[in-house]
């Protein structure tokens, strides 16, 4: 059948082009395929303004080596969870490798149980910093609980918050552990209690008693001694009567040098006068828990502890000291500040790639200018819609 010329042209001026328009499809495939494999650190990511491509390279390329040798995981998500970055550690931690973590939603790395602490820092992260213990599911593995840090990004990009994950699996066993050691020395108080009770209301069963009483001194004993925590008892003027393993290790001073000084050997200059303050309280019976503060140790040196205060109840009811269970945080401390310091180094590194996208618009803009000077029609629709407003 015979075509008309109109019709004959525009096909073969369509065949022509058939070559180029192959090899800009074929070259599109192997860009696709290195961005999957992990050989170009890059994201195509469909949004109602056409796809837009991030990449990690030029000015930020410092941030990216420091995130990348970190050793917790790092993660930037979008308004809708996908993973538009994560880092070598994240990928780890989860078992996964990095081309099928970037693109993937954050969601599905968390179990069923977690979702709604999920759902919940994800909906405080678009606005302020926030955190949550939860569990991520790693490949093949048990879960890996993890304190998961958000903090929120500048809101004219898809990446809408940055996820730090931090694994405390090694911190939840210690933390039981322990637990198991305080409620055995709570159950060993409260036996004495009640041996001291029986010894004065019950004269006839003064020698069982007593015998109960030693037994679980001795185990009472044998924590304190074994506890890595400074354990301590002073008297209401502030004297110390006792003195165990744990507190010669973390403050430098043998028991023999330390027992029967002032609490306040102990104290910076500066907090002294919250001793008095202390010992009013357990005067009172109160109990105080999870006091934080800084200590002196023989050499000088200071450390960061946490405290808790009870009173020690004597033979007839009155409250005769105090006994205190110090725990040293210097380590868990600087881990904090090292963490935020990880944290707004993320943010910095976003900051960085979000003047690079406006440098790439102005460029679209301009290149839109000159076409539309010459005659022609602006090649980026996006921002030729903006220009338009």
């Amino acid at each position: 059948m015979d075509l008309p010329n109109k019709t004959r042209d525009e096909l073969e001026a369509l065949a022509a082009q058939l070559p180029e328009l192959h090899a800009q499809l074929d070259e599109a495939r192997e860009n696709l395929h290195a961005i999957r494999r992990g050989d170009i650190d890059a994201l195509i990511v469909a949004g109602p303004d056409g796809d837009r491509l991030f990449t990690l390279t030029g000015a930020q390329e410092p941030y990216r080596v420091i995130i990348e040798e970190m050793n917790e995981g790092a993660v930037t998500i979008s308004s809708d969870a996908t993973i538009v970055y994560a880092n070598r550690c994240f990928a780890e931690m989860v078992g996964t490798r990095l081309d099928r973590i970037v693109g993937a939603n954050f969601r599905d790395f968390v179990p069923a149980a977690d979702r709604a602490a999920f759902e919940s820092v994800l909906g405080q992260a678009r606005a302020e910093r926030c955190a949550a213990e939860l569990l991520l599911q790693a490949a093949g593995e048990e879960p890996v609980p993890v304190r998961l840090a958000a903090a929120p990004l500048p809101g004219d990009c898809n990446a809408i918050a940055c996820l730090i994950t931090t694994n405390i699996r090694d911190y939840r066993e210690k933390e039981a552990s322990l637990r198991g050691i305080l409620g055995e020395l709570a159950t060993s108080q409260r036996t004495v209690e009640e041996a001291n009770r029986s010894l004065r209301h019950e004269m006839a069963g003064r020698a069982q008693a007593e015998k109960s009483r030693a037994a679980t001194e001795v185990r009472l004993a044998a924590i304190v001694n074994s506890s890595d925590d400074a354990i301590i008892s002073k008297t209401l003027d502030g004297l110390i009567t006792s003195w165990n393993p744990g507190a010669e290790r973390m403050f430098g001073y043998a028991a023999a040098e330390i027992v029967g000084q002032p609490a306040t050997r102990l104290f910076p200059p500066e907090s002294v006068a919250g001793e008095h303050e202390m010992l009013a309280r357990i005067g009172r019976g109160e109990r105080v828990e999870n006091y934080e503060g800084e200590r002196v140790c023989r050499d000088g040196t200071r450390v960061l502890v946490s405290i808790t205060l009870s009173p020690i109840i004597g033979g007839d009811g009155e409250i005769i000291g105090a006994s205190l269970i110090i725990r040293d945080i210097t380590a868990r401390k600087q881990a904090e500040a090292k963490l935020q310091e990880q944290l707004d180094e993320l943010q910095r590194w976003h900051t960085a790639m979000l003047g690079r996208e406006g440098r790439v618009q102005e460029l679209k803009r301009e290149i839109n200018r000159l076409l539309l000077a010459a005659g022609q029609q602006a090649r980026f629709a996006s921002v030729a819609g903006e220009d338009e407003k």
